[in-house]
């Protein structure tokens, strides 16, 4: 059933949003993926900072953005600023840096839940993905488009691909939530 392809295309696509979300959430340690992305308002359009410059990573807890263009580099740092990082970046001629503070224990517990959250968000899609399909094996089935056992079957084989998605989400989750807690 192509049907079931097209599914599957679905629930990675939403395990990969999910991955893309959970990355933009800032743990203890510092990422590019906490910036790359960030809008940058820049010689009269739009911009991502990943677009306008290479990041790199200075441990313990700096990020350093060497922008390709000096006159880039006010407005980037003001993309970091209005951003929720809640930092104020440096500007070095054509570098930027800034360095995250120490999570508190109550910042953490914030960023926890609000990526349960973020994860429930996703099995939702997952679950009204699901019965999306199987509104349609049984659309088929009624329709004699399906045998009884090619519904089961075509059921099972969902519900095996939702148990997956479910699966990475949780891998996800707990992943971040130990990065958020070193």
């Amino acid at each position: 059933m192509e049907a079931m392809e097209a599914t599957d295309i679905q629930f990675q696509t939403i395990t990969s949003d999910a991955r893309k979300e959970f990355a933009n959430i800032r743990a203890n340690r510092p990422s590019a993926a906490l910036v790359e992305s960030l809008p940058v308002e820049y010689m009269e359009g739009t911009y991502t900072i990943r677009q306008l410059g290479s990041i790199s990573i200075l441990p313990p807890r700096t990020i350093a953005i060497a922008v390709w263009d000096a006159a880039s580099a006010p407005a980037v740092a003001k993309a970091i600023e209005a951003s929720s990082i809640g930092v104020k970046p440096a500007i070095e001629g054509i570098l930027i840096r800034f360095t995250l503070p120490p999570l508190t224990d109550e910042r953490r517990e914030e960023l926890i839940r609000s990526l349960k959250r973020l994860a429930e968000d996703f099995r939702i899609r997952i679950r009204t993905r699901r019965e999306e399909i199987n509104k349609k094996i049984e659309s088929d089935f009624k329709a004699k488009l399906l045998t009884e056992d090619g519904r089961f079957k075509e059921k099972k084989r969902v519900q095996d691909t939702v148990l997956r998605a479910n699966a990475d989400i949780e891998s996800l989750l707990s992943q971040k939530i130990k990065e958020i807690t070193e």
